[in-house]
């Protein structure tokens, strides 16, 4: 198996903490930088135990949440907003990408996040 360079990988990772909103495909990931998607899928989870997609997914969770904190304060008028933000393109993609990271659904996690911030 081929190796990815690191120098790849962290443009990878940075594009993804960065613009946690694009839809990042591993094909054209693999083409962009000249390597094959296996490579590539293996050589990132070896550098940072973790895929591509989870790693994409764990960057736009932690922006939902960020927005979500920003929607209490009116700069987002509802969920759809927050959904294509994020770059979903409806109410219940979200509702459903929240589902599978949560294990809660979209009402019990705002419901905890209002707890949570009342809180801190």
């Amino acid at each position: 198996m081929g190796l990815v360079s690191e120098d790849v990988l962290s443009l990878i990772k940075r594009e993804m903490e960065t613009n946690p909103e694009q839809i990042i495909r591993m094909c054209d990931l693999a083409k962009q930088y000249n390597v094959s998607r296996k490579d590539l899928h293996y050589s990132f989870i070896r550098k940072y135990g973790i895929s591509i997609r989870d790693y994409h997914s764990r960057m736009k969770f932690g922006l939902f949440n960020i927005l979500m904190r920003e929607k209490n304060g009116s700069l987002y008028k509802t969920s759809y907003d927050v959904a294509l933000t994020l770059g979903f393109k409806s109410d219940s993609s979200l509702q459903n990408f929240i589902k599978k990271m949560t294990g809660l659904t979209f009402k019990q996690y705002l419901d905890y996040l209002k707890d949570f911030w009342s809180d801190h």
